[in-house]
């Protein structure tokens, strides 16, 4: 989805979506000309990249809670991605996502579908990061107070290094972590989490 909304009193905003005619997949562009859709239906949003894609990774100095994933490790070999380009800051939501908030009520968005970092809410093991949780808080109570509902998803494919070095998912032991993890995610975010139904 690509968007843009004014700051200074202009709300318009183009956003292109698939459109699948008779004739096969084609896009489309909606002028949403300051209405978030039509027939006042709320937009949901989302990222559609694991959270090393969408934030930063465990190598960023100001997101030190973070450890690195296994998407961490595979970006950074060599030869591994055609451009040799790596996740290590991408969109820079961890340190913009007040400006994205923004963003998202200026369009009325209704819903925001945000993937937990595993690796950020457990960087090396069963200890649990305050400081990777309380990222989710501040994320979480900014959505909420915007009126927009967060719709959290657990895994997007950034299992944490240290998971996969005792085996990843092959490993019994991997489901227990995040078992674990699940448990912590529901207990410190659970009352702020919708469904994503209207």
């Amino acid at each position: 989805m690509a968007a843009s909304a004014g700051r200074a009193g202009s709300t318009s905003a183009a956003v292109a979506v698939p459109d699948w005619g008779r004739d096969g997949h084609r896009s489309r562009t909606l002028d949403l000309g300051g209405r978030p859709t039509p027939n006042d239906e709320p937009w949901t949003a989302c990222r559609l990249t694991s959270s090393g894609g969408r934030d930063v990774s465990a190598s960023d100095r100001g997101a030190a809670d973070r450890g690195p994933s296994i998407w961490d490790t595979f970006s950074r070999r060599p030869d591994a991605v055609v451009d040799g380009s790596s996740a290590d800051v991408a969109c820079d939501h961890y340190h913009r996502w007040a400006d994205d908030l923004a963003l998202l009520s200026d369009l009325g968005v209704g819903a925001y579908r945000l993937s937990v970092s595993w690796p950020r809410v457990q960087p090396s093991g069963t200890a649990v990061s305050t400081a990777g949780l309380d990222f989710y808080d501040r994320l979480l109570d900014g959505l909420v107070t915007r009126g927009i509902t967060p719709v959290v998803n657990l895994f997007h494919w950034d299992l944490p290094q240290w998971a996969q070095d005792a085996g990843g998912w092959t490993g019994r032991e991997t489901v227990n972590r995040f078992a674990e993890y699940a448990s912590v995610v529901a207990e410190r975010l659970g009352d702020r989490v919708g469904t994503g139904r209207r």
